[in-house]
This record gives C-alpha cells, sequence and structure tokens, in this order.
C-alpha cells in the first residue's frame, strides 16, 4: 500500500506532489525561486568579501570556501526541486513549432516591408564597417599604436571601444537577440561582398574604367598605409625617417597647390625615402634578423596592397548590389566548395583559444596596434575565403567569434524560423536555400534604357541553411536573404522564451556539444589565473620550464600558457562532462545509448553556464567604464597621431599648424563635444557593491537555467513513465553545473574590490 502511494507520488500522468501544488501555484513557486536564489546571491556576496562571521568561522581552508561550496547547492538542488514539480510535462513532446508561443516581428505591414528591402542589411553593416575601419586607422597611427606606450590601453578608441564596449556588448546581446551581432556584423560581411563581386551585364564601359581605377586608389593608399606603420614598427623610426623634416607652420593652408606641388617635388627628388629607407634599414641590421625582417615588412606590404585593391574592386559593385539588387542567379554558388576535412567548429575554437593565448602572452587587449592588426587580420581572411569559396565560408569555418556566437546564440530570445512545416513541405522551388531571381528592373547604365533584365529578390543562403529542416540559432545569421527569397511568406522573425533551441533541438553533433563544453572552461582558463593558488603555480613553471629546455623565457611562457589552456578550458570540462555523462547512464541504467550520444545530447544543456560565467567577468568592463565611452569617441586618437600631438595637453589648444595632423585636428577643432568632454571625469555606471552582486547573480541564473534544460532533455530522451530513472540521470549533470558554478565562485575572489 506504501509502495503503491509512493509510485503515485511519481506519476507524472495524475497530479503530481499535490500538497505542495495546493500551498504554491507555479506563478508563486517561481517568485519564491527567485527570490530565493537572490538571497543566496546576497549570502554568496556577503561570504566572498567576508562578512559573514559564522561562515569566517567555519571556514578553515580558504576566504568564501564555504560560502562557495554551499550556496551553489542550495539553488541547484532548488532549482531541480521546482521543475520536479512544476515542469511543464504535457508540451514537452509536442511539435517544435507549436509548443512553446512566439511572437513575430515580421508578421505586420512595416516589418514585412522592412526586411525585405535590398538596403535593409546593409544600413546595418556599413555604419559597423566604418567603425572596424577607425579602430584599425586609430590603432595603428593613434596613442600608443605608432609608436608603443604602456599606458595606451584606456587612452586609444582601438582598444577601449573594441574589448571594453564593442565585446562585452555583443556577448549581452546573446540571451537578448541571439545570433544579431552577426546581421550587421562588417568582418564577414566584407567578405561578402568579395564573394558575390562581379560585372553586372549592362555595365558600359566607362563603368569599367571606374571600377578599376576605385581599385587603383585603394592599393596605393592601403599599400603606402601599410608600409609605414609596418616599417616604423619593426625599425622603430618617426615618420621624419620617412618623410624628412615636417613643416610646423601654416603657409600649407594659405597656397594649398603650391604645398601639394612641393610634396610631390620632394618625393620626386628624394628617393632614398619612402621606397627603400626600410629595406636599407633592415638589411643592414644584423645578420640574419635584418633580411628577415625585411621580407615579413615586404610580404605584409604586398599583402596590405592586395587586400586593399581587392576592397576597391568591390565596393563600387557593392553599393551597386546594396541598393538594387545583382542581376546573378546564385542557384549554383560560383565558388568552389569548402573542404569538407575543414568543415568542423572545432578550428573556429582552436582560433579563438590561440587568441586568448595571444592575449595573455602579449596584451592584445590594452595594445592598440595589436588590436588593429588583429581586425585587419581577420577582414584580409573573410575577403581572401570570400573570393576563394563558396557562400561565407570565413564565417561557418573561420572565423574566431563563430563559434562562440552560434552557440550561445542559441540561448537567444529572437529565432528566424518557418512559420508552417506544411508550407515548406509543398514548395517545390527551395528559394530560401536558393535564391530568387524573380525582381524585374530597368537597368539605369544600359546604352538602351528600356531594356529589362532580372535582379535578385533574394540571395542564396550565405550559410547554407534550410529553414525548413532549421532547428537552433546556431548556424542562421539572420541575414534576411531567405524573407526576401520565399515566394510563400512563410518566414519570419519572432521573439521567443530564450533557449529554447538547448532542449527542442532533435539534430545534435558532437563537434557542437564538445563546443558547449569548451566555452564553459574557456572563461575559466583566463580568469583563474588571477586567483592566488593558481597563479602560484603558473607563473613560475614558464622560468622553470625555459630553463630546463635551453629556450628563451617567452617560450616557456608559452608553453605553459598552451599547457594550461589545453587543460582548463579542453580537457576538464570535455572530461568531466563524460565523466557525469557515464554516471548518468550507470545510475539511471541506460543501455541502448553510447557514450557519445549521452555526452552529445545533454552538453548543449551547459552552455547557460558558459555564457553566464562570460558574461560576469567582462561585465566589469562595461559597467565600469561605459560612460567614458563617449569621451573615448571624442578623442579617439588619444591626443596624438604618428607620434605628433593634435591637441596641447596642458593648455587644452587643438594645434592647427602640422599638416600630418590638420585633417584631424581641423574635426577637434570643429567638434563642440570634444571641449565639453575633454577634462570631464565620467563615473562609474554602477557601484562596486551592486556589480558584484549581479555578477553572482547572473551565475545563479545560468545554473537554474542549465538544470532547467537538462531536466527537459532528459524527459524528452528518456520519456516521462519512470520518473525515479530520470532523477538518478540527472543528479550527475546537475552535480556537474553545481561544481563549474562553484569554480566560478572560487574565481570571482580575484574580482572583489
Amino acid at each position: 500500500m506504501l509502495k503503491s502511494k509512493r509510485k503515485e507520488m511519481f506519476d507524472v500522468s495524475d497530479v503530481r506532489f499535490p500538497q505542495i501544488q495546493e500551498i504554491l501555484n507555479k506563478p508563486a513557486a517561481t517568485i519564491v525561486l527567485i527570490l530565493f536564489s537572490l538571497l543566496m546571491a546576497y549570502l554568496t556576496l556577503l561570504g566572498l568579501r567576508g562578512k559573514i562571521e559564522v561562515l569566517k568561522a567555519l571556514d578553515f581552508i580558504t576566504e568564501g570556501f564555504l560560502t562557495i561550496i554551499l550556496f551553489p547547492t542550495l539553488v541547484g538542488l532548488a532549482t531541480f526541486l521546482y521543475m520536479m514539480i512544476y515542469s511543464d510535462h504535457k508540451n514537452i513532446n509536442k511539435d517544435r513549432f507549436t509548443a512553446y508561443r512566439r511572437w513575430s516581428l515580421t508578421d505586420n505591414r512595416f516589418g514585412n516591408w522592412l526586411v525585405k528591402q535590398r538596403w535593409f542589411q546593409s544600413t546595418l553593416t556599413i555604419p559597423n564597417f566604418l567603425f572596424f575601419l577607425m579602430i584599425v586607422i586609430v590603432g595603428m597611427f593613434g596613442y600608443g599604436g605608432y609608436i608603443q606606450r604602456s599606458d595606451s590601453g584606456f587612452v586609444n578608441a582601438a582598444t577601449f571601444l573594441t574589448w571594453n564596449i564593442w565585446w562585452v556588448g555583443m556577448i549581452f546581446t546573446f540571451p537578448l537577440a541571439g545570433r544579431l551581432w552577426c546581421t550587421m556584423c562588417p568582418l564577414g560581411t566584407v567578405g561578402e561582398w568579395a564573394h558575390r563581386a562581379h560585372l553586372p551585364k549592362h555595365l558600359t564601359t566607362a563603368s569599367k574604367i571606374m571600377r578599376y581605377m576605385s581599385a587603383a586608389i585603394f592599393a596605393i593608399i592601403g599599400g603606402i598605409v601599410v608600409a609605414v606603420a609596418l616599417g616604423v614598427i619593426f625599425f622603430g623610426k618617426s615618420v621624419e625617417f620617412i618623410l624628412g623634416p615636417v613643416p610646423t607652420n601654416l603657409n600649407f593652408l594659405t597656397d594649398p597647390l603650391g604645398f601639394i606641388i612641393a610634396t610631390l617635388a620632394y618625393f620626386t627628388n628624394a628617393p632614398g625615402h619612402v621606397v627603400t629607407a626600410f629595406a636599407t634599414t633592415a638589411i643592414e641590421d644584423a645578420f640574419p634578423i635584418g633580411p628577415i625582417v625585411a621580407f615579413i615588412w615586404t610580404t605584409l606590404t604586398l599583402f596590405g596592397v592586395v587586400i586593399s585593391a581587392v576592397l576597391g574592386f568591390i565596393i563600387k559593385d557593392y553599393i551597386f548590389q546594396a541598393t538594387i539588387g545583382s542581376p546573378l542567379r546564385q542557384v549554383e554558388d560560383p565558388r568552389k566548395p569548402y573542404p569538407k576535412r575543414l568543415r568542423t567548429l572545432w578550428i573556429t575554437v582552436i582560433l579563438f583559444a590561440g587568441t586568448m593565448i595571444f592575449d595573455f602572452a602579449v596584451g592584445m587587449f590594452v595594445n592598440p596596434l595589436f588590436t588593429a592588426f588583429f581586425i585587419f587580420l581577420l577582414i584580409a581572411m573573410s575577403v581572401i575565403l570570400g573570393v576563394v569559396y563558396e557562400r561565407r565560408a570565413f564565417c561557418m569555418y573561420v572565423c574566431p567569434l563563430a563559434g562562440i556566437i552560434g552557440t550561445y546564440g542559441s540561448a537567444g530570445a529572437v529565432e528566424l524560423r518557418n512559420k508552417d512545416m506544411a508550407v515548406c513541405s509543398n514548395c517545390k522551388t527551395k528559394d530560401c536555400l536558393r535564391g530568387r531571381p524573380e525582381q524585374f528592373g530597368t537597368s539605369a547604365m544600359s546604352p538602351d534604357k528600356k531594356i529589362n533584365f532580372e535582379w535578385s529578390a533574394g540571395y542564396a543562403c550565405p550559410m547554407g541553411e534550410f529553414t525548413m529542416v532549421m532547428e537552433s540559432n546556431l548556424g542562421c545569421i539572420i541575414c534576411t536573404e531567405c524573407i526576401k527569397s520565399c515566394r510563400n511568406d512563410n518566414i519570419h522573425i519572432a521573439v521567443r522564451p530564450p533557449g529554447l533551441d538547448l532542449f527542442l533541438k532533435r539534430k545534435k553533433t558532437f563537434d557542437e556539444a564538445s563546443l558547449a563544453a569548451v566555452l564553459v572552461g574557456i572563461t575559466l582558463a583566463i580568469v583563474l589565473p588571477a586567483a592566488p593558488e593558481i597563479s602560484s603555480i603558473i607563473t613560475p613553471a614558464g622560468p622553470a620550464i625555459a630553463e630546463a629546455l635551453g629556450v628563451p623565457q617567452f617560450i616557456g611562457d608559452y608553453i605553459v600558457l598552451v599547457a594550461w589552456f589545453a587543460l582548463a578550458a579542453f580537457l576538464m570540462p570535455i572530461g568531466l562532462f563524460f565523466l557525469a555523462s557515464w554516471i548518468a547512464m550507470k545510475l539511471g541504467d541506460v543501455k541502448k545509448v553510447t557514450l557519445k550520444d549521452m555526452f552529445t545530447t545533454f552538453a548543449y544543456a551547459i552552455i547557460p553556464i558558459g555564457l553566464v560565467t562570460h558574461a560576469a567577468f567582462w561585465l566589469v568592463r562595461l559597467f565600469d567604464h561605459a560612460p567614458s565611452a563617449i569621451k573615448i569617441l571624442m578623442d579617439p586618437f588619444g591626443g596624438e597621431f604618428m607620434g605628433f600631438p593634435i591637441w596641447n595637453k596642458e593648455t587644452g589648444e587643438v594645434l592647427l599648424n602640422n599638416p600630418i595632423t590638420f585633417p584631424i585636428a581641423l574635426i577637434y577643432f570643429l567638434n563642440p563635444l570634444f571641449y565639453l568632454t575633454r577634462d570631464m571625469e565620467f563615473p562609474n555606471l554602477f557601484t562596486a557593491d551592486f556589480t558584484f552582486f549581479f555578477r553572482i547573480g547572473i551565475l545563479f541564473l545560468g545554473l537554474s537555467y542549465a538544470v532547467f534544460a537538462a531536466y527537459k532533455t532528459t524527459l524528452k530522451k528518456f520519456g516521462m513513465k519512470d520518473m525515479r530513472r530520470s532523477y538518478k540521470i540527472m543528479a550527475p549533470l546537475v552535480g556537474y553545473m553545481i561544481v563549474f558554478t562553484m569554480i566560478s565562485l572560487f574565481a570571482a575572489r580575484s574580482w572583489v574590490t
């Protein structure tokens, strides 16, 4: 009798836990859970700051240790208990299109019209392209770029805006808008411009000449900029070494034509400058460093010429495409397919980890020059891959940010999906995948303007996604080409409850699941060295290895960093989740599922852990420095261009007497906000206590949602008849989530200010 009653308690086909449900309905229980989690976050804050006397007395290992273990465990168990009682079992196996409510953003006249305009995406990508172009120029020639300075991280706009505003702001778009950043990302868009570049049939000979002239002008300017910047970097020479003495009077303003003629005459009569100065300096240096540096300098300069020429070659065509469209029918992509062996997310993961290692080694996040070249390199790779391979190969397989954006975007609250599966099933043309060339127009560039011809209503999907079977945000960049192409108007952009992809997705792959685990570990690999217990091991390891191997110390440091990231970012999170999956299989008596399948199925549920850990670590940059972005934007060069001052930092006067800095100084001079913000000190957005409390709060929020996703996945994978078995399967998985939340709190002790 007792056994029968106990079975009824865990039978989800009937009302579960009736006594508890009578006391609290679901909304009330949700409020209680949120308040409880906030209380635990607050107590964790006090415990880590050493203000809870009871915990201080009991803590015999290290400060905050009991806090780190106790409170995440309570939050995890409370969430688990809530899911057991109030989980929505009725909808778990329903069709993914009807199980959860969605609010369409494009099922109205304005939204539908807007996303179908050819210029819609360009209004987002072109301003961002100009922003990143500014970052490259400012990083190369502003304060701390052209001439290296140790204090330039928060002065030069390249580092400040890139890593304190853009990077952190992008992280916060993931839970709110999924992959919305990819919609406006200029890095992959430049490659797409190059990919789509072609000569329309009706362009006249004059247009062809303009196209090649544009390429030549870009090539010359780009080559000079890269050559001068690299020459100064490699050889430590000033701008006067290249150009000779720079005049500091205002004669060039009164006689601009004479100044241009004098400048041309100077370059004509001084061939020892510009062309041969750097090469001569390099070759005369000690062998073999001099020739090697000269070779690198020459190679990168030619590389800059080629990339600039390609940009110049395609920019005219792209403006044409962005506003009108392209007559190229892309049912079959004209470029060659990307190699199958390289179609994996592991490349993006390794490149992202390599970027973090590089920052650890050289401080890229506080070095304007390295930041500028990092962005320049990404743009160059995007252009090359766009010219050679089909679709957006850079975004799909190479971009070091693609893996993290796609994975975290799966937890987003915005999606692009079809409206009705039946409509897709009956569609014969599959325009969303192939593109639709059915928009007719008149060529304004044709000698005979009466000729009509086909324009592309929508390009083929640049990511190769098919909306009929698309189940997650991982591969969709919301470029809206499929919405433009679909003749049935069966695709929309909608707002939904966040994180549905984590448990509703049916087709899961091992590389995506592994990436989910890696992203949990990679942030911890970044922040844990700040903890004294970890730094005391890592810091002396580099010199010791260098001495043992007989190599320079920087090589020993690199070896330690690579080994640390391999352990903390790859082996530990993946290995421990394999262990948790194996224990879950043993406890739940799972026999018809392999360990790899078990890992792949449940790893998606830990994505919220990685997302909130990543956000918590970078949060301080946005909260502390966002207001200062106004001041930095008014003086992006940090008061210096190519080593010459733009304004006098003692008197505040803008200097207009130097032809090198004159164009930039004139912008400063005419900008009233520069004078207003020049001497202002902007406070932090929030207090340190609130920032730290918010960090711990979102760590617990991520833990709760991860438990929620794991529970939903368990029910969907193993059914709902034997709930005790489901709880046994869940136990080690929840334990994994709690342990990594504890590790994040352990690292958080170094965030206490």
